[in-house]
């Protein structure tokens, strides 16, 4: 990143732009955003629709308690706790799917221990099919305290399942109100958990979960990588003529 040694950078959100330029002085002419892609064909809920009702039955889901979804590898960085002591506030019943690993898995539990809702809480580990996880869940749940973009939080939305996340996290500046909440900050339990019952309230609904899907498809695989070729053809020909 010395001045010089580069012809454009692209970043994957204006949050991580802006610490690029804050952090190495890259000049404005010099730096684009391009957010971050989904793979819409593999984040279906209708492909996915059989496999996940096995899920559900094999999980013991009760069709009328609400799903929240916490994906993600570092538990820390990405709000597992806070996720968890929201989740302890909620008044109505409702299961946490946690997915994912991390080598402090065993302080997490004890905290969901502690917290009373050990029973309430799904512990599953590194799963290889996150695509019925993001189908199976009525909301799904990234906290942030820092996170430069989050592919998860489109393929939630590509599985038609709304999403909470924070201002730390770079894909608030693709989604919108209509299927998404953004709280200011990850320790902010009182708003966490005002969102995750606004979402349990939303169970089935359809309407939202096509909206979801709209959203994503904005932003499907095929158009944002159209836009990086488009960018990197650009940068190639301003790189030629300099030479010249």
């Amino acid at each position: 990143m010395a001045r010089g040694a580069y012809y454009h950078v692209v970043s994957n959100s204006r949050q991580s732009d802006g610490e690029i330029a804050e952090a190495y002085q890259v000049p404005a002419g010099q730096r684009s955003v391009i957010h971050n892609f989904v793979d819409t064909q593999y984040f279906d809920r209708e492909r996915v629709s059989e496999t996940t009702h096995g899920l559900s039955r094999e999980l013991s889901l009760e069709d009328a308690r609400p799903v929240f979804l916490f994906l993600g590898t570092g538990y820390q960085r990405k709000g597992l706790k806070p996720t968890l002591e929201a989740f302890s506030r909620l008044d109505i019943e409702a299961t946490l799917l946690v997915v994912g690993r991390d080598s402090r898995q065993a302080e997490f539990e004890e905290l969901a221990q502690r917290l009373g809702i050990a029973d309430k809480c799904c512990f599953l580990g590194e799963q290889s099919s996150p695509e019925q996880y993001f189908s199976l869940a009525d909301c799904y749940v990234l906290p942030a305290y820092y996170e430069p973009f989050g592919f998860t939080v489109l393929e939630a939305l590509s599985c038609g399942t709304p999403v909470i996340t924070t201002e730390h996290c770079g894909a608030k500046e693709v989604i919108t109100p209509e299927v998404a909440t953004v709280i200011d900050h990850a320790d902010n339990l009182e708003e966490l958990t005002r969102a995750m019952s606004y979402w349990a309230g939303r169970k089935g609904d359809v309407t939202l979960r096509l909206h979801c899907r709209e959203l994503a498809l904005k932003l499907d695989v095929e158009k944002v990588m159209a836009k990086n070729y488009h960018c990197i053809q650009d940068v190639y020909q301003k790189k030629q003529a300099a030479r010249c």
